[in-house]
């Protein structure tokens, strides 16, 4: 893989990596914020379960950036 497309590589799953982890942090945190109050329609739990989602893919997103930071390209030019 060239130097142009790891970069853009690397672009792209960052912006992912900050918008998922973000919405996932928040649907997490007000769906357990939520699970306490009563009523018929809770949808806290649907919150909770689209924030788990969200924060799975930032996982997946990072653990990829990561692995293409590390990777060296190869030599020569």
């Amino acid at each position: 893989m060239n130097n142009v497309a790891r970069g853009f590589l690397t672009a792209i799953l960052s912006l992912a990596l900050a918008g998922f982890g973000l919405c996932g942090a928040a649907g997490t945190f007000s769906g357990l914020a939520g699970l306490s109050s009563p009523g018929p329609e809770n949808f806290s739990s649907v919150a909770l379960v689209f924030g788990l989602i969200g924060l799975g893919i930032a996982f997946v997103c990072g653990w990829i950036v990561i692995r293409l930071w590390r990777k060296r390209p190869p030599g020569g030019a």
